[in-house]
């Protein structure tokens, strides 16, 4: 039941040759079920965020810093949701904006894109909202425990890490891997080593879904085949996200790499790409934190820093 209310509408657009249209619904679904898992208030706030990045993307186009700009003011996106008093959430609004600045997306595309996430976001959240009161899925999600100003710090520290990161990739495969880095900040505002540990487990997972696609490829060389098995891939992807990361990072590089590949050539392209930007975001986030952490130390020298312990 889950699984097919998860894949409905990707399914219905595949079956009345709109194609174009899974990728957006893909990410609306998504934002939808991160948003409702942490909570109602922050499936509201991924929700707009994301439609408006979208929309904003195919505005400013696919200068440097056009999406250095629109990664940094996302970064906003991420704290506002912290200050809610959420541990996890999704900033699918930098997901979003990845794709948004592709150079394949006009304004008119973007507006489209926009209306389906949002859409498709609205739907997977009260689809899901449903399961939680029915007891089919049962969430549990520690509080947060962070000040309002270490929130907006770091989390505003994430986003520049992300715009600069894959501000330095736009017009270089951005839709074949950028955007999906970003879900490394699915996890918002861990403790530090937490962070770590997250950012290894969201690199080996990648390695781990590539190698998985590749067999998969070479098993199955249909590439019209490709798009069921990354629809198939969404299901267990959302089950594990708040659970084993490496597992759902797995499952979230087979969903990608085969809805961005019609051949094998492409899909290995695609691998490539996937784990050489994770690796460079992962670092980036773990530098941010180190950085967060340094400063902190050095301006409270009393106190452990409340983001970062």
């Amino acid at each position: 039941m889950f699984g097919l209310l998860v894949v409905a509408p990707m399914i219905v657009a595949i079956a009345t040759d709109r194609s174009d249209v899974v990728m957006p619904l893909q990410f609306g679904a998504l934002a939808g079920a991160v948003g409702t898992l942490a909570g109602r208030r922050a499936a509201a706030i991924t929700i707009a965020f994301g439609g408006v990045a979208v929309f904003a993307g195919g505005l400013v186009g696919t200068s440097v810093p056009a999406a250095v700009a629109v990664f940094g003011l996302l970064g906003v996106g991420v704290g506002w949701s912290a200050i809610d008093g959420l541990s996890k959430t999704v900033n699918v609004g930098a997901i979003a904006a990845g794709f948004a600045v592709s150079p394949t997306v006009d304004v008119g595309d973007a507006a489209l894109d926009a209306v389906l996430l949002v859409g498709g976001a609205l739907w997977a959240a009260a689809t899901l909202s449903l399961l939680v009161r029915r007891g089919t899925i049962h969430v549990h999600v520690p509080a947060a425990t962070l000040s309002r100003r270490s929130a907006i710090a770091y989390s505003v520290g994430l986003g520049l890490a992300a715009a600069v990161v894959n501000g330095l990739v736009v017009g270089y495969e951005v839709e074949h891997g950028a955007w999906a880095n970003l879900t490394l900040f699915l996890v918002a505002l861990p403790s530090r080593h937490d962070l770590y540990r997250k950012a290894l487990e969201r690199t080996t997972g990648t390695v781990v879904g590539g190698a998985a696609a590749l067999l998969l490829a070479r098993a199955l060389p249909w590439p019209d085949l490709w798009s069921v098995l990354s629809l198939l891939a969404i299901v267990p992807m959302l089950k594990e996200m708040t659970n084993r990361y490496w597992v759902y990072s797995a499952y979230l590089t087979i969903m990608v790499v085969f809805s961005s590949s019609d051949s094998t050539a492409s899909l290995v392209e695609a691998n490539r790409d996937r784990v050489v930007l994770t690796a460079v975001t992962a670092g980036a986030v773990v530098g941010v934190a180190w950085i967060a952490n340094t400063v902190w130390t050095r301006t409270h020298p009393d106190h452990e820093p409340p983001a970062l312990s």
